[in-house]
């Protein structure tokens, strides 16, 4: 897809948007800890390691369903309201999202300021995103996190492995994302008239001229 500066500066917008919706939705059971482009990393402390402030399994699993279901109100949000034609916003419909759920050791480590992770299990996480599903929109929860983090949607997860070199295989559930997963009020979003489609697009224009 080749983008103008004007379509660029829109699909900048539209990732901020969306990423804002998810970290504010992950939050406080998750902490962010890295932005890359238009994905961001995740993690918590388990309440097995840290039984007085830990994050338990089940509010990790609230944690993911919030941010799946923040993802779509807001991309709906952003559907709702849109005149634009660049090819950014045509592509708005089109946008998925991909989540990969992991348990391990980690390290934390802070470098001139800056907070990052380190480890196997971090290896691992960013692995598993390069991987053979075939759907454009998944949850993929790792049989190291199943035990502790179980979703809640009516649908059975597919279980599914994956192979890597100097890994070996990884065995996980597969949460393929549907009509199940969606927010309820999602099919009902208002269509916002003339002039709420122009003063969103007003906004949108103001928030990417920098």
């Amino acid at each position: 897809m080749h983008l103008t500066r004007f379509s660029a500066g829109h699909a900048q917008f539209v990732v901020e948007q969306l990423l804002d919706v998810i970290i504010t939705a992950a939050l406080p059971s998750l902490s962010p800890t890295r932005v890359g482009g238009d994905s961001v990393m995740f993690y918590a402390v388990s309440e097995r390691d840290n039984p007085e402030s830990g994050t338990s399994g089940p509010d990790v699993a609230t944690a993911v369903h919030e941010m799946v279901a923040s993802f779509y109100r807001k991309r709906a949000e952003l559907l709702a309201g849109n005149l634009c034609p660049c090819e950014a916003c045509k592509h708005i419909p089109g946008l998925e999202i991909k989540m990969v759920v992991h348990r391990g050791d980690i390290m934390r480590y802070r470098l001139r300021g800056l907070e990052d992770l380190s480890g196997m299990a971090v290896i691992e996480a960013h692995r598993l995103l390069k991987n053979s599903v075939g759907g454009e929109h998944y949850v993929l929860v790792t049989e190291a996190a199943a035990e502790d983090v179980r979703l809640r949607w009516k649908l059975e997860p597919d279980r599914h492995r994956e192979s890597y070199e100097g890994i070996g295989e990884m065995r996980c559930d597969l949460y393929l994302l549907g009509e199940e997963t969606l927010p309820s009020e999602i099919d009902k979003s208002p269509v916002l008239d003339m002039t709420g489609k122009l003063v969103s697009n007003v906004q949108t224009i103001v928030g990417t001229a920098r």
